[in-house]
């Protein structure tokens, strides 16, 4: 399938990229783009958040397992709100531990 279009994007003298830009640029429905609806609801409230430095600018990391990062993030279904929590190797990039739960606690 991958193959086909290739040729079919080669055979009209067009890149794959072109393509998805001009459905982007025209609004049309086909292809493989869906409508983005802008969710305009706030999810967090940052007034009175104490920010505090970051100690990792000037840190070299020469390897694995020397600076974590986590982030929290939730998602309504169905009404209900469910947490999601990683943490992430900063030098690997990769997840290192997750959760997933109805509450933070």
């Amino acid at each position: 399938m991958i193959t086909s279009m290739n040729r079919m994007y080669h055979a009209v003298g067009i890149s794959k990229q072109n393509f998805h830009q001009q459905i982007i640029r025209d609004d049309h429905r086909a292809g493989m783009k869906v409508r983005r609806y802008r969710n305009y609801r706030r999810t967090t409230n940052s007034s009175g958040v104490i920010r505090f430095p970051n100690l990792t600018v000037a840190l070299e990391l020469t390897g694995a397992n020397q600076t974590y990062c986590s982030d929290i993030t939730y998602y309504d279904i169905a009404g209900e709100f469910y947490y999601l929590t990683f943490i992430m190797d900063i030098f690997s990039r990769r997840i290192v531990g997750w959760n997933a739960a109805a509450t933070l606690l």
